[in-house]
C-alpha cells in the first residue's frame, strides 16, 4: 500500500518560494523608483512576479496567483513601454506585494484569501489603465472626407504666344521686325526720269561727248541740194 500524500511539506516548500519572490520584488521596486530607466531590473521583476504567479496557481491558491498576474502584467507594460513608471504605477506594484505578503502568511497561519484585497488590487489596476490611457495623446482626427468633385473639363490648348521685338532667332533677323516692315504702306514710286550725261570728268576717263539731238540724215535732209556740172566738150 502506497503511503499517505503530505501537502504540508510542499505547502512549507511553497511558502519559503514566495517570501524569497516578495523580498527580491520589494528590493526591486526600491531600485526601480531610483533608476527607472534600467531594463535588466524590469525584466528580474517580470520574472519573480512570473513565477509567483505559477506557484501559487499549482498550489491551488488563486488569490494569490491573481494578484501576482495583475504584477506581471504591469511589470509587462513597463518592458514595452506603454505604461510610464512614475509614482502611481510604483505604488501599485508595492501594493501587489503587500497583498500577496499579507495572503501568504494568511496561508501559513492556515487563514483562507480574503476576496476583499483580491478585488481591490484588481480595481486599482483598472483604474490605472484608464488614467494611463486618458493620459496619453490622443491622434488627432482625420480631416473629413472632401466631396468627391468633378474632374476639371479640358481647356483648349492656349495659342502659340508671338516672340517679343527684343527676342531675336538665332541665325535671322527678328521675325517681328520683318512683319513690321511688311505692314507699312507701299512707298509712291516716281516715274523713271532718263538721265542725262554730265561732262564732268570722272578720274581716269575721257570727257564724254555732248548727246545727239538729231541724226545726221536729219541735217542731210536739211541742206540744198548740189549743182552738178558735166564738163564741156
Amino acid at each position: 500500500m502506497g503511503g499517505t500524500y503530505d501537502k504540508s511539506e510542499i505547502i512549507e516548500f511553497f511558502l519559503m518560494e514566495a517570501n524569497e519572490h516578495l523580498q527580491n520584488l520589494n528590493a526591486g521596486l526600491l531600485s526601480l523608483e531610483k533608476n527607472p530607466t534600467d531594463k535588466s531590473l524590469i525584466d528580474e521583476l517580470f520574472r519573480a512576479a512570473h513565477t509567483l504567479k505559477g506557484s501559487a496557481a499549482m498550489m491551488g491558491f488563486k488569490g494569490i496567483s491573481e494578484v501576482a498576474h495583475k504584477a506581471e502584467d504591469m511589470l509587462g507594460q513597463f518592458r514595452s513601454g506603454a505604461f510610464p513608471i512614475r509614482k502611481d504605477t510604483l505604488n501599485f506594484l508595492f501594493d501587489a506585494v503587500d497583498a500577496i505578503k499579507l495572503m501568504v502568511d494568511g496561508v501559513s497561519a492556515q487563514q483562507a484569501e480574503d476576496p476583499l484585497v483580491i478585488e481591490g488590487i484588481v480595481q486599482s489596476y483598472k483604474d490605472l489603465l484608464q488614467n494611463v490611457a486618458g493620459a496619453a495623446p490622443r491622434p488627432a482626427p482625420a480631416p473629413p472626407a472632401a466631396a468627391a468633385s468633378k474632374p476639371p473639363a479640358a481647356q483648349p490648348p492656349a495659342p502659340p504666344q508671338q516672340p517679343s521685338d527684343d527676342v531675336d532667332l538665332p541665325g535671322k533677323r527678328p521675325l517681328v521686325r520683318i512683319l513690321a516692315k511688311s505692314r507699312r504702306p507701299p512707298l509712291r514710286r516716281r516715274p523713271p526720269q532718263l538721265r542725262r550725261r554730265t561732262s564732268s570728268i570722272l578720274p581716269g576717263k575721257r570727257p564724254l561727248a555732248p548727246m545727239r539731238t538729231s541724226s545726221p540724215w536729219s541735217r542731210w535732209k536739211k541742206r540744198p541740194p548740189r549743182l552738178t556740172t558735166t564738163p564741156l566738150p
